[in-house]
């Protein structure tokens, strides 16, 4: 069984912003965001209005008031990033949020 070696530093988020307040109410969380920090500086995320991108932390971290870094182990951390490249331009992922306001 290969080792976890590599890692990817992972950020929360949260602000108190209408959208953020929802999703904190409806998920029991602190947080209401949460994206992947790369060693140049960039975040990938994906939000509703701008679908998968990829900012620099700088630029992103003024949305948002609280943030946490956590550091999660991955078996090969470039194949993280190669996929993630391959997703920036992407719409976001509603699935399962249309899922939700079905049932209700």
């Amino acid at each position: 069984m290969k080792q976890l070696r590599d890692n990817v530093t992972v950020v929360f988020a949260s602000n108190n912003q209408p959208a953020s307040i929802i999703i904190k109410l409806f998920t029991l969380s602190h947080w209401s965001h949460v994206a992947i920090l790369d060693d140049e500086g960039f975040i990938y995320d994906s939000t509703l209005l701008s679908g998968v991108r990829r900012l620099h932390f700088d630029e992103w971290k003024t949305h948002y008031s609280t943030l946490d870094f956590t550091v999660f182990p991955v078996k090969d951390r470039s194949k993280v990033f190669e996929w993630l490249q391959t997703q920036v331009g992407n719409k976001y992922d509603d699935k399962l949020l249309k899922a939700f306001f079905n049932h209700l």
